[in-house]
């Protein structure tokens, strides 16, 4: 689909209307320019789980090392800015039996987050876990006063 489609497909997961949840798109000609387009436009987007593109051949030579270019520019838009995500790997593609390696477990450790159906504890969560890559700062007295607030949305977002 290479760069045209990317924009293409760009352009639905950015539009409030679009329902989209899954999109797959392994055996496309998909580079870390084009992905980063499609990355791009998940920081908005509140519908799509599943963007299956570790088993597409070309992103799978790429993003293998974790450049800033490929799973390191997901990663960011993951962590401050989409809650929706859950999977970017395809499990019915044989193109790769087992791509779940080749994804960074920092980005692992945020889709796992994002299957959390209340999408403000885990907005919470990630504020918390990230504040320092975030620019988030708390005076001394401020993180006593709501670390047992910190404790108690994180304890509701497992129980609940």
């Amino acid at each position: 689909i290479a760069m045209r489609g990317c924009e293409a497909l760009a352009a639905v997961l950015r539009n409030p209307e679009s329902k989209l949840e899954t999109l797959k798109l392994g055996s496309n000609n998909i580079g870390n320019k084009e992905a980063e387009v499609l990355f791009e436009a998940l920081s908005g987007n509140d519908t799509l789980k599943m963007l299956a593109i570790t088993n597409a051949p070309q992103c799978q030579a790429t993003f293998t090392h974790n450049s800033i270019d490929g799973w390191g520019a997901l990663t960011k838009i993951i962590r401050d800015s989409n809650h929706t995500l859950q999977s970017v790997t395809d499990p019915d593609f044989p193109y790769i039996l087992d791509a779940t390696p080749v994804v960074p477990d920092e980005l692992k450790h945020l889709i796992t987050m994002n299957s959390n159906a209340d999408k403000q504890a885990v907005a919470q969560q990630k504020v918390i876990l990230f504040q320092h890559i975030l620019g988030i700062e708390f005076e001394e007295s401020t993180k006593q006063k709501i670390l047992p607030n910190i404790l108690a949305w994180i304890i509701r977002s497992y129980d609940g």
